[in-house]
């Protein structure tokens, strides 16, 4: 795999360069700080990709030049870095705007701006303004949706609601506010937490007193640990339900057997093990060269890298479906699309149908609920 500089093009993300010229991508990622452990996941999956990508020919013919770049999670540092490589007398024709949708916000205006096709794997419903991005992470109402059909699929019929006090538990929260009762479902409480927090007991008696059938959980943090001890800590042994955040978020090493019980996971089926789309052929190729990058079997989730991986993959066929890697005219054919037209791609069987914008439609058959054990190869391991 080649690493090279951020410049490829002719500045205008255009495919009328010479024929053997690169595809250009830049990308940040949380390399340090809080989140650096996911970060080391998701360039595990961009460079997977890319060694895939150019051993199947590249894209619309060039190989993948790629640049890595530390944000530590910062929003600050995405923006200077963005600003840095856009104000560039050759911009790349592709950026990856780092794991979580703190990061991408703070790029997303700016790619636009400029003109540039941008990727990754966040999905918040707040980025829903800037076009001329790819995800192929399930759109975050998409996985508000199937962790309530879940919960109300197991019986209960109200809910008590914590989540991470960021823009992603933001839009959780109101995702679940907003299609509760579309499952039979009313909300007896509502709380936010910070994400470093190392306590989440106020927050969940608060939850208890309204007396809920069960906790329904959102945050990509580490205070998944603290709301799950918190649990058993003040004897509230009421079932809790998570959603993909919490799934792509290596849990099970802040806590212990006894406070996983009754903890269901809401995750794309894909990720859990023993599914039909885990083992396809596709994904096979993506475990293995994903952990060739990672540099040894994944221990904890893969969506972080799976998503960053299938995120260039979606790239891919759109810039070869539109000929070009001009970032509206490549975004506009994400829409021509189709599973069977992308062999190395594993995701959404629906893609980008209906009102889909920047992210595949997950429709509820492309979800599993799962009582969560653990981790093996990445993979969730249902609780047997």
């Amino acid at each position: 795999m080649a690493l090279a500089g951020c410049g490829g093009g002719d500045g205008s993300g255009s495919d009328s360069d010479t024929a053997n010229a690169a595809f250009e991508i830049y990308a940040v990622a949380p390399l340090s700080g809080a989140i650096a452990a996911s970060g080391a996941q998701v360039k595990a999956g961009i460079e997977a990709a890319v060694a895939v990508i150019n051993d199947k020919g590249g894209i619309n013919g060039k190989q993948v030049n790629l640049t890595i770049d530390d944000d530590a999670g910062d929003p600050t540092q995405v923006a200077a870095r963005m600003q840095q490589v856009l104000q560039s007398d050759s911009k790349p024709d592709l950026i990856f705007t780092g794991l979580t949708s703190t990061e991408a916000v703070a790029a997303l205006p700016l790619t636009n701006q400029a003109g540039v096709l941008a990727a990754g794997p966040a999905a918040s419903s707040e980025m829903e303004q800037f076009d001329q991005y790819l995800s192929a992470t399930p759109l975050a109402v998409d996985a508000s949706k199937a962790a309530l059909k879940a919960v109300a699929d197991s019986g209960a019929k109200t809910i008590g609601v914590l989540v991470v006090d960021n823009v992603s538990g933001a839009s959780a929260a109101g995702d679940f506010n907003r299609f509760a009762a579309d499952y039979g479902l009313s909300i007896t409480g509502s709380e936010k937490i910070a994400p470093t927090a190392t306590d989440a007991s106020a927050q969940l008696e608060r939850l208890r007193s309204g007396d809920p059938d069960v906790l329904l959980y959102s945050g990509f943090s580490p205070v998944v640990g603290p709301v799950l001890q918190g649990k058993l800590k003040i004897g509230w042994d009421v079932p809790a339900f998570a959603d993909q955040t919490v799934g792509a978020f290596p849990y099970t090493s802040l806590v212990s057997p006894a406070e996983l019980k009754g903890f269901t996971v809401v995750a794309p089926s894909y990720v859990v093990k023993g599914s039909e789309s885990a083992n396809t052929e596709a994904m096979r190729t993506a475990v293995a060269a994903i952990e060739k990058a990672y540099g040894k079997d994944f221990d904890a989730p893969i969506q972080a890298a799976i998503h960053s991986y299938m995120s260039i993959v979606l790239v891919k066929y759109a810039v070869e479906a539109a000929g070009t890697s001009e970032a509206k005219v490549a975004w506009d054919a994400r829409k021509q699309l189709t599973p069977q037209r992308m062999p190395l791609y594993v995701g959404s069987s629906a893609l980008f149908q209906g009102e889909a914008l920047n992210w595949a439609v997950f429709p509820p058959a492309d979800w599993s609920a799962v009582v969560a054990a653990n981790f093996e190869h990445g993979f969730i391991v249902p609780m047997s």
